[in-house]
């Protein structure tokens, strides 16, 4: 008979690591997991890495590979299976030693990058000193070995066009794309050479007014739809230099802007703005997914099953997107279906009643009936 695993006498402090008799904590402290020593150590302003340093702690479930279902089990084997296939076709050799080594980090650190992270509550995330934006960044620097492989450049809303989340990427090898808001401080580059003498030499001339932009000092772009115009600009902000995007709608209004910008001072402002553009597609892909092509309604609980279900729910989107691109008609979901809709309406209609049409008289009229309640996203 297996013996009982000894529990641990009493209370744990997440700050410390230690356990501690219950009289160690208070009321508050006891339900948020903080002794009384750490809980007066963070009120006097010191940091809680300062006394237990460790990063900020991400539940990542992990289950050992005789706890996974069969289904499970198969997805990981054929990954593995394909990993070694491939190494062996470059190679012509069984891995061994260094190989082997490099080989087994490349398929966790697969799994790992095809793994959910949840993020920590507002409790937890007080009790270390740190807030939403710092997580973030403080886990995207974690896996940075992983995340690199794939890409360096992280996009993301005007949310996290902070400092406190810019800065520390950029510091690990990260470029960061992103939106300032409208009333964002940003000043033109100098244009004064160096004079050699003592003090700080300049770095900016005056605020840029989106108003009044200065076209001398920008490159235009030509988008489909407003006018793009590219420059180098100081961020107040960030305190630093930034590749600038700024966007003006198609009616020559000048009081309505976007201002997209990269940290890597050397990119294009068209691809600055195609980046930002191309993620934000994605949200609009599982919105559309969710309320129009049922991703969430399968009830299944076998993993192949779901697998299945979610593709086919994001292939019918892909497929009603060429529908309207070659309709002619504008992006939108609830239009492509009421074109569908009305299309086999007025089909069944002709069929039912026994009529011949000249195709080519109601060519105009049927395409109006179909088109009719057609609408943008």
């Amino acid at each position: 008979m297996a013996k009982k695993k000894k529990k641990q006498q009493g209370h744990y402090c997440r700050i410390c690591g230690d356990y501690k008799a219950n009289e160690k904590f208070s009321g508050k402290g006891h339900t948020r997991h903080i002794c009384k020593s750490c809980m007066s150590a963070m009120r006097s302003g010191k940091n809680p890495e300062d006394i237990f340093p460790e990063p900020l702690p991400v539940n990542r479930e992990t289950i050992r590979f005789n706890k996974l279902g069969k289904e499970e089990k198969a997805v990981l084997k054929a990954f593995i299976t394909e990993a070694t296939t491939e190494y062996w076709q470059e190679n012509r050799q069984i891995p061994f030693a260094d190989s082997f080594s490099e080989l087994k980090k490349y398929i966790i650190g697969k799994s790992h990058d095809l793994g959910s992270v949840q993020t920590p509550d507002n409790a937890t995330l007080e009790s270390y000193g740190k807030n939403l934006v710092d997580w973030y960044s403080s886990y995207l620097i974690s896996i940075q070995e992983h995340l690199k492989r794939i890409s360096g450049t992280v996009v993301c809303d005007a949310f996290f066009s902070k400092a406190t989340f810019i800065k520390p990427l950029c510091e690990n090898g990260f470029h960061v794309i992103s939106r300032f808001r409208n009333d964002a401080v940003l000043f033109y580059p100098t244009l004064e050479n160096r004079t050699g003498k003592r003090g700080r030499p300049k770095l900016y001339d005056g605020k840029i007014d989106f108003e009044n932009l200065d076209i001398t000092r920008c490159t235009e772009y030509k988008v489909n739809k407003g006018k793009l115009y590219g420059l180098k600009a100081y961020s107040k902000a960030l305190k630093r230099f930034v590749s600038l995007a700024v966007w003006y709608p198609m009616d020559g209004r000048t009081d309505k802007w976007q201002l997209y910008f990269s940290t890597d001072e050397m990119q294009d402002a068209k691809e600055v703005l195609d980046f930002y553009r191309t993620r934000f597609q994605l949200e609009f892909c599982f919105r559309d997914a969710k309320q129009h092509a049922g991703m969430t309604n399968c009830q299944a609980t076998d993993f192949r099953k779901l697998a299945f279900h979610f593709n086919a729910s994001l292939a019918a989107i892909n497929l009603a997107k060429a529908a309207c691109k070659k309709m002619g008609i504008k992006y939108s979901i609830s239009s492509c279906k009421s074109v569908i809709h009305n299309a086999y309406m007025l089909e069944r209609f002709i069929c039912v009643s026994g009529i011949e049409p000249n195709t080519q008289l109601i060519d105009k009229l049927f395409k109006e009936l179909i088109l009719f309640t057609a609408k943008a996203a």
